[in-house]
């Protein structure tokens, strides 16, 4: 067996047809399933038919994807991704003026303070006088001194109001300060919440 199609001569009758499938290259056609080719396919439709991403799609995803990277990867300088690391740090602080003090690691990257949480503890604040909280590095204020005498137990601060960007970034032995001062009842619970950066 030749391995050919078969054919008909003028009289009906089966003959070889020289012809196989190896002889018949395929003809490209993807240009015609596009936009703007003959034979297009149609567009999925959400919820519904699927088919192919349009434009507009891919321009939204792209979107998302870059916004997903930038709230939760690291890019490396080799252009490589690796997941964001997330860390908290929280300190019981004392009912007296105190600054607890955080110090980074050696080579252990570089960290953003994203965040921080406070809730009185260890009875009400009282009154008779400010007493409040402010988040350093090392002597630099990151936020504002908050008042908290007012704040009743278990209630958590309306703060911070702000950081300074200038100092949320640490690194290796840098220091993280939590300092209180005291009136009546000075006693925390405090969270710093950062993000590997590097």
């Amino acid at each position: 067996m030749s391995g050919n199609f078969a054919g008909l001569n003028a009289s009906g009758n089966l003959t070889d047809s020289g012809s196989k499938a190896a002889d018949f290259a395929a003809a490209a056609h993807a240009a015609t399933h596009i936009t703007g080719g003959g034979d297009t396919v149609a567009s999925a439709v959400s919820g519904g038919a699927a088919g192919l991403m349009t434009g507009a799609d891919k321009t939204l995803l792209d979107a998302v994807v870059a916004d997903f990277i930038s709230a939760h990867a690291i890019i490396s300088g080799d252009g490589n991704f690796a997941p964001a690391a997330f860390a908290s740090i929280t300190a019981d602080l004392p009912d007296a003026a105190t600054t607890r003090a955080i110090t980074f690691p050696v080579g252990g990257g570089t960290w953003l303070l994203v965040d921080v949480d406070a809730v009185k503890t260890g009875g009400a604040g009282g009154s008779g006088g400010a007493q409040t909280l402010t988040i350093q590095s090392g002597a630099n204020p990151i936020t504002d001194a908050y008042d908290f005498q007012a704040v009743a137990d278990n209630v958590p601060f309306d703060f911070p109001n702000s950081l300074d960007d200038a100092y949320t970034t640490f690194t290796d032995a840098g220091v993280l300060n939590m300092v209180t001062t005291k009136t009546v009842n000075s006693a925390c619970r405090v969270t710093c919440i950062f993000q590997r950066i590097a």
